[in-house]
């Protein structure tokens, strides 16, 4: 690296470091001793999301040039319709 790269970037984690100190030192814990705080936590639904199904098996097809085959997988929509199935799918290969 160049000594400038170096000095600027020595600098920036310092003042990452020393912002990160102070928050640190001004956080209020949550028990002071005696009898431990109440926090309420709030819930944003009753129901708990069921694990999704077993991955289906998908014949893997060939390669093509410049893109990339994404598995099929299964997507949450909400506890009326559940998981639904995404079948696998080409997209462009990321350039390097």
């Amino acid at each position: 690296m160049k000594p400038r790269t170096t000095a600027l970037l020595s600098h920036l984690l310092l003042g990452c470091s020393l912002a990160l100190a102070a928050v640190a030192a001004s956080a209020q814990p949550l028990y002071h001793g005696g009898a431990p705080a109440l926090v309420p936590v709030q819930h944003a639904s009753s129901s708990v999301r069921p694990p999704p199904p077993p991955l289906r098996h998908e014949a893997r097809p060939k390669a093509r040039r410049g893109q990339v085959w994404v598995t099929g997988q299964w997507s949450w929509k909400g506890p009326r319709a559940g998981y639904v199935w995404v079948p696998g799918h080409w997209v462009r290969a990321p350039r390097r």
